[in-house]
């Protein structure tokens, strides 16, 4: 799978470069604004260079019910968390996520 991943501001500009590392093409979303963009906007985004949203945001889980056309979402339900074990939980889950995707899974929650 040539899976392409933006990352959501709320969640830390290492979890991107930790995808990029791995060989995947993916974008903080503060690597494209110095502002927060709107929900709305980072889901039209996603859905126009065919990426997968990873988020906090349960907005998105919910736009992923209402437009099940829309792009995949990896949701991040870890809680509060630092951020080198945010890191190491995603990265150990990894695998899995993926194969979730590449079934074609649209909303994965990673708890």
């Amino acid at each position: 799978m040539s899976a392409k991943f933006l990352v959501d501001a709320n969640l830390p500009v290492a979890l991107a470069r930790q995808l990029s590392a791995m060989g995947f093409d993916c974008t903080h979303i503060l690597d494209l604004s110095d502002l927060t963009l709107a929900d709305p906007i980072i889901w039209a985004l996603a859905a126009e260079q065919s990426r997968i949203i990873i988020s906090r945001d349960a907005d998105f889980a919910t736009l992923s019910m209402a437009h099940p056309s829309g792009p995949q979402v990896v949701w991040i339900r870890l809680g509060n968390v630092r951020r080198r074990m945010l890191l190491d939980r995603f990265q150990r889950d990894f695998p899995a996520i993926l194969a979730l995707l590449d079934a074609g899974e649209r909303l994965i929650e990673v708890r």
